[in-house]
């Protein structure tokens, strides 16, 4: 939502060119997709880099989220100078449901990124601890250890206390 292309400002230029008057939203109220996935999941959490295709077309596609009717900005630029509003309204409705089924899949907990867990969440004791609280096998496997050692230091444990059940 930065890129003066593709933007916010884009946004506003096109409605100025059809006829209407803007209203600025503050900084404070802009919210940028991109950029909270990136703090959350690295910036690479998606490839934006492909010719054909860009980060929200690519994470859509990864979601087996539709992206029917989505042009692309090179598209969507050459729909606006040949005046077909159509396809761009299209266009526009339909990016907004990709990214209302992005965030909500982001609130599940269940967005599938171009990242790796052990990436996004560190090899830290917290992001590892997360990673395990997070996921039912592991979190399994980390239980059943725990309980063997457990068991295994639990005679060290009572004699070293000195008590004897």
């Amino acid at each position: 939502m930065r890129n003066p292309n593709f933007g916010f400002e884009a946004l506003d230029n096109r409605f100025k060119i059809l006829g209407g008057n803007p209203r600025k939203i503050e900084d404070q109220f802009r919210f940028d997709l991109p950029e909270i996935l990136g703090l959350i999941y690295t910036y690479n959490f998606e490839k934006h880099d492909s010719p054909t295709k860009g980060q929200l077309l690519n994470l859509s596609a990864r979601n087996k989220i539709s992206s029917r009717d989505a042009l692309k900005g090179k598209d969507e630029a050459e729909a606006f100078e040949n005046k077909d509003f159509l396809k761009l309204h299209m266009s526009t409705i339909r990016k907004v449901e990709m990214i209302d089924r992005i965030l909500t899949l982001e609130e599940k907990k269940k967005l599938n990124v171009n990242v790796w867990l052990f990436t996004a969440c560190g090899w830290t004791p917290s992001g590892i601890i997360e990673i395990v609280r997070n996921n039912w096998f592991l979190f399994t496997i980390w239980s059943v250890i725990m309980a063997v050692i457990g068991m295994a230091f639990e005679p060290i444990v009572q004699s070293f206390f000195g008590t004897n059940s």
